[in-house]
């Protein structure tokens, strides 16, 4: 229990299921949604259990409670729904949910005993109804539940509707004091936006009930709370997903002139660049960088490597990747065109998927400039060779 409590709740997008834009709602439930959930899930409502105490020293005065409401068991809680700023606070990015009381709950205890469940309905009468058992929520709170009773408690669960209304019972006789609240709870619906807008990151948010006469909790005026507020915390979670799928045998990729070996030769034209592609698929959401680790390194580049007469020959190989137009280069939102990979994370470019989206075609470019390709061909009969690493990475 605590006057703070944090709602958590996470999305981890599916390539295989785009469709799926709900939030897991990951909060420790505490309260009634928790000890009876029947209450609770025709609505899909948590619950929490607070710090909140009240209690009213002398007790419940019949007479003053039909004179005015407020000196007898009165509840208001602003049940509107209330929108909450959500801030990444990686990217600074803002979005917003939406966050209503729907019941509360609790207990309270008397400081003389009655005989069991008749002798607690026998102590009220409804505020728009004559009789009307405690669990039987008055107007215009409704439903209602009974987790359990004893001669000297009550637990009870009253829904609320979305709007700021109070919900009052009338004592039929005094009721001695100390008259006390305690473990007080409180339902609640959260609507929480569209994670496939969201850039992946933590999102923070904080919403404060006043509490105490006028207040979002309001007890009435013979009734005194422990605290004078209640905050609340927000934290979503959105996880970044990425699938890079590669076909079989791309693994391997073999340098040549456009138009091949024989073609140039028999072309008699001046030294050309040598080329390979893969085509391969990409699906996800949210940002990743990409980069190379090399077998052999010539600047940040990775290069393919013959050994000769006189010692190693290597070459650099650029290699590049084209990503479809749901994906741009981050910050500054370009199309992913030939975009030049190279070696080491601190050299990763950075991308972004625009929400989630299935499987897509993507193409990654190798190329050795003619410039190199000469240096090449001083090695006739040699073959030349070199392993680059390409890493995806959805962890910026």
């Amino acid at each position: 229990m605590a006057s703070e409590y944090t709602v958590t709740a996470q999305y981890t997008p599916d390539p295989g299921n785009p469709g799926n834009t709900m939030f897991i709602n990951t909060s420790v439930d505490s309260g009634v949604c928790a000890e009876v959930p029947r209450l609770c899930t025709a609505d899909r409502l948590r619950s929490f259990m607070t710090s909140i105490d009240a209690v009213s020293d002398v007790g419940l005065i019949a007479r003053e409670a039909y004179t005015n409401e407020r000196y007898g068991a009165f509840f208001s809680l602003d049940g509107l729904f209330r929108f909450v700023t959500l801030t990444n606070e990686a990217t600074g990015s803002t979005r917003t949910l939406r966050f209503a009381v729907a019941g509360y709950g609790g207990r309270y205890e008397l400081s003389k005993s009655v005989d069991g469940g008749s002798g607690h309905n026998a102590l009220w009468w409804g505020k728009t109804e004559p009789g009307g058992a405690w669990w039987q929520a008055p107007i215009p709170c409704f439903g209602g539940g009974t987790p359990g009773y004893t001669n000297l408690s009550f637990d009870f669960f009253w829904r609320t509707p979305h709007e700021k209304r109070s919900c009052v019972k009338l004592p039929v006789f005094d009721i001695p004091g100390p008259f006390k609240y305690t473990h007080f709870n409180l339902a609640y619906s959260l609507l929480t936006p569209n994670p496939l807008d969201m850039d992946a990151g933590v999102y923070s948010g904080r919403l404060v009930y006043s509490v105490g006469p006028g207040g979002d909790i309001d007890f009435g005026d013979r009734t005194v709370a422990n605290d004078n507020s209640l905050t609340i915390n927000f934290q979503l979670k959105v996880n970044a997903s990425l699938k890079v799928d590669f076909p079989p045998g791309a693994y391997r990729a073999v340098l040549q002139p456009v138009q091949g070996w024989q073609g140039w030769m028999n072309s008699g034209k001046p030294v050309p660049s040598l080329s390979a592609s893969h085509v391969f698929r990409i699906a996800g959401t949210g940002f990743f960088k990409a980069y190379l680790n090399c077998e052999h390194l010539i600047g940040q580049d990775c290069a393919i490597s013959t050994d000769t007469q006189s010692g190693a020959s290597q070459v650099p190989v650029d290699i590049a990747v084209s990503l479809p137009a749901s994906i741009v280069q981050w910050p500054g939102n370009q199309p992913a065109l030939k975009v030049p990979l190279k070696y080491g994370v601190e050299n990763a470019a950075l991308f972004k998927m625009g929400g989630l989206h299935g499987s897509q075609s993507a193409k990654m470019h190798y190329d050795v400039r003619a410039e190199h390709v000469a240096e090449m061909v001083e090695n006739p009969g040699s073959t030349y060779r070199g392993l680059a690493t390409i890493i995806f990475d959805v962890n910026l």
